[in-house]
């Protein structure tokens, strides 16, 4: 994680998550998880489609929408669905 990505008050949670998560993993899990996409580009009835789970670089919940089309309206796609 990069500085600032995460508020410190969230932080000592998420990491005993983190924690618990991987304790419940083995190598085949972990070696599945590292090999799924980062993105899937489909097109279905004539719509395309741009899914991603995230992105390489933090969106502050501040940023402008010009700033989040930047970041995330990069690849032509009428839909851009966000997994969270």
């Amino acid at each position: 994680m990069r500085e600032r990505e995460v508020p410190s008050q969230v932080l000592g949670m998420m990491n005993k998550e983190r924690d618990w998560t991987c304790s419940k993993l083995g190598g085949v899990d972990i070696e599945y998880l590292k090999n799924l996409p980062s993105e899937l580009k489909l097109e279905f009835d004539g719509e395309r489609i741009h899914a991603f789970h995230a992105t390489p670089e933090m969106i502050p919940q501040s940023s402008s929408d010009e700033a989040i089309n930047e970041k995330l309206m990069v690849k032509e796609a009428d839909i851009y669905p966000h997994i969270k």
